[in-house]
């Protein structure tokens, strides 16, 4: 697409909390097409006991 023309989903945000192959890539579509994807992703325990384990899904 040109830089001059506005893409068709210019201006609207998106959420994506997907965990499977298909999330990512219907993202990726929306994001071509000038929406901004917001990715929010699982935490991952680092070690135990640090304080990134405090909100993480056992």
């Amino acid at each position: 697409m040109e830089g001059n023309q506005r893409r068709p989903l210019a201006g609207i945000s998106v959420v994506e909390l997907a965990t499977t192959f298909m999330g990512p890539y219907c993202a990726t579509l929306l994001a071509q097409m000038g929406a901004e994807v917001i990715k929010v992703e699982r935490l991952v325990a680092t070690s135990p006991g640090s304080s990134a384990t405090a909100g993480a899904i056992r």
